[in-house]
């Protein structure tokens, strides 16, 4: 139960990030690497800066899963440009459909494989459910422009799905062997170190220099943005992950960042929801009470320790 509710509140934060960005008044981000080169350094060094100061246990070097952090940050930096590529690409619709539902497909493939065994019904439940939800809350699914068909839009809904699943998967090992927290930081720093070394290869740094340039509306969004939305937002779902029962089902719980992104795109940007916008954010809260729901059956089930 509490890692679905700790998944749940990484999704709202990430949710949070496309309102916070349209509030910008320079839309600076035309380089993808560039926002999450911010996204993921401030994140990172926001959250070792919590685990020192909290005396938190520094591990070994031979108890930091080198490989583990490596995929981490090499698929963290490929979702970051994959992502605002395809925003560009195919439209943020488009875009939000696939990266929020395939991954959760691709990781019930690969648990069921590693297993050996079925999904459960009532995860494949929960799942449908959830993308039944996202496909209805999607405001412009009906007017997605023919483009979307583009082999390069294509390979980046693939390379982002793709991402952001490996990230869920390694995270489980990653807060396995290092505390969640500094694990968290740790992997948001390899991210950002591959970013960082994609940037200087192709332009020298001379994107991350036009940041000077923006006024301090814009860089207090980017540091609520790198902070809380991706900082904390990380640090939940590295909690919430290891405390869930299967990664499938932890990753199933995503599913409402498009839910809480519709809201707050209406409270905030004053979007007016439809009534199928509504009805996809009541599906979508279907599907993680279907999830907590299982969580707590299986918490039931688990002998309490001595």
């Amino acid at each position: 139960m509490r890692g679905i509710l700790l998944v749940c509140l990484a999704a709202g934060l990430w949710g949070t990030v496309g309102v916070a960005t349209a509030l910008m008044t320079t839309r600076s981000g035309a380089d993808p690497a560039v926002f999450g080169l911010i996204r993921t350094a401030l994140g990172g060094l926001c959250l070792l800066a919590a685990a020192r100061l909290l005396r938190l246990p520094r591990p070994g070097l031979r108890q930091v899963p080198l490989g583990a952090l490596a995929v981490f940050g090499l698929a963290g930096a490929a979702f970051q440009i994959c992502l605002f590529g395809a925003f560009r690409e195919v439209g943020v619709t488009v875009t939000v459909a696939v990266t929020v539902c395939a991954p959760v497909l691709i990781v019930i493939a690969v648990d069921a494989a590693r297993t050996r065994t079925a999904p459960r019904r009532a995860v494949l439940l929960a799942v449908t459910t959830g993308m039944a939800g996202v496909a209805l809350a999607l405001p412009e699914a009906d007017r997605a422009p023919a483009a979307t068909a583009d082999l390069r839009g294509m390979a980046l809904l693939v390379g982002a799905s793709g991402a952001f699943a490996a990230i869920a998967l390694v995270t489980r090992t990653i807060a396995g062997r290092v505390d969640p927290l500094r694990g968290a930081g740790l992997g948001l720093m390899a991210s950002a170190l591959a970013l960082a070394a994609f940037l200087g290869l192709r332009t020298g740094g001379a994107a991350v220099g036009a940041l000077a340039a923006l006024p301090l509306r814009d860089l207090a969004i980017l540091l609520y943005v790198g902070v809380i939305a991706t900082g904390v937002a990380y640090l939940a779902f590295v909690l919430g992950m290891h405390l869930c029962s299967s990664a499938s089902a932890g990753l199933a719980a995503t599913m409402v960042e498009p839910g809480i992104a519709a809201v707050l795109a209406a409270l905030v940007l004053h979007e007016r929801l439809t009534p199928p916008e509504v009805g996809g954010c009541a599906l979508m809260l279907l599907a993680m009470l279907i999830l907590s729901r299982i969580e707590r059956r299986k918490a039931g089930l688990t002998p309490a320790a001595p």
